[in-house]
């Protein structure tokens, strides 16, 4: 990957998409606003991973009537049920976009329930060079981003009350240093390291855990692993439920009761839940291992289930979906080039400014705004 190395930001190629990370947080807002200006988009695209909705802010500012708001995590949105940062005034920011994207019809129903806003399901076609590289004599049963609230509590009862079972994890964004330790005094679980060759991934694992105890907004991981026909033991709670496509071994869990109000080592809020049930977990995992016509039957079914899924996947219903909305002219693409250009001087110049305003704005902002996200931190 070939990478740009500018003062403020990295900026390189991904499947012929020109990707702008910015260095500093506090530089991104501008950023945006610049290529906005520069690009002139038919429709901006803006993440709900950025808790604060800062990103969302900035582009209604200046590019009030085509904004689509992307729908990951239900969890970082400003209102509903789930909320871990809800605020009036973010709240309100979502009801002006032109329409909500979520990536699954769990996700869509949801965000029904707490905005009056066009809402389209899009689930993301990622899934490519598939091959089935499951079999019971794999090593490792597998579990992916180990953490409280992927379950890890499960994970580690299991590693007590399986002795003879192998496990194994990638550690991702929730791990924190607390659950490497409480992990690495378990003598049947292995670590490996994370990868983008998924076929090789799974060609270790004869069964995928997947004992979330949030909600996931879907669950990508699930049909990663149905698809090359490894069985998903998993947990029967949001996304989930509709990532397993009726496949088996679905289980009840105890889910989150609430999150603290302090957060882990990685910055995220602590949760709160009540202890969990093995007995359906190790009885799932010992039948798939041991008995090998339940293991060749919910493979078929699991590879057959997911490829007849992803067959289906594409972003055409999407792109029709925006071609069927109006696009409505903003104040932005009224402007000449003249003006364009001295907004662009303002916004740089800007930009550039060292400042302490910054840090007494966001202090003023605190109630209502957060700071950047932790992925926005890592670009």
């Amino acid at each position: 990957l070939e990478v740009v190395d500018n003062p403020r930001e990295y900026v390189y190629n991904i499947d012929g998409v020109k990707v702008i990370a910015v260095k500093e947080p506090e530089d991104l807002s501008n950023t945006l606003k610049e290529k906005v200006y520069e690009f002139q988009p038919d429709w901006i695209f803006v993440s709900s991973e950025d808790p604060s909705q800062t990103l969302l802010q900035s582009v209604l500012e200046i590019s009030p009537n085509n904004v689509i708001y992307l729908c990951h995590t239900h969890y970082m949105l400003p209102a509903g049920r789930l909320s871990l940062y809800p605020g009036e005034e973010r709240a309100k920011l979502l009801s002006k976009v032109s329409a909500i994207v979520t990536i699954s019809d769990y996700m869509k129903d949801y965000v029904k329930q707490y905005w009056n806003v066009d809402v389209f399901c899009n689930h993301i076609p990622h899934y490519k060079g598939i091959q089935r590289v499951n079999s019971m004599g794999n090593r490792y049963v597998l579990m992916i981003n180990p953490c409280a609230v992927k379950g890890i509590e499960i994970l580690l009862g299991l590693s007590a009350i399986c002795p003879d079972v192998n496990f194994a994890v990638v550690p991702g964004w929730g791990t924190t240093p607390t659950d490497v330790k409480k992990m690495q005094k378990c003598k049947n679980i292995t670590f490996l390291n994370s990868t983008n060759d998924l076929n090789e991934l799974y060609s270790q694992a004869s069964v995928l855990l997947m004992p979330s105890i949030w909600e996931e907004g879907f669950g990508i991981s699930a049909l990663d692993a149905l698809s090359r026909g490894v069985p998903v033991i998993s947990s029967r709670l949001g996304g989930l439920i509709e990532a397993k496509l009726n496949t088996n071994y679905q289980i009840d869990v105890n889910p989150i009761l609430y999150f603290k109000d302090e957060f882990d080592e990685n910055n995220f809020p602590v949760p709160v839940y009540e202890k969990q049930d093995l007995t359906s977990w190790k009885s799932a995992v010992e039948e798939l291992l041991n008995n090998s016509e339940k293991y060749k039957l919910e493979s078929d079914l699991s590879y057959k289930k997911a490829n007849e899924f992803i067959s289906t996947l594409s972003v055409a219903p999407l792109v029709d979906f925006l071609n069927s909305k109006s696009i409505i002219s903003n104040e932005i693409n009224l402007l000449d080039i003249r003006k364009k250009r001295e907004l662009l001087k303002i916004l740089k110049e800007k930009k550039s400014r060292k400042s302490n305003n910054l840090h007494v704005d966001s202090l003023s902002l605190k109630q209502e705004f957060y700071e950047i996200s932790f992925a926005q931190k890592q670009l």
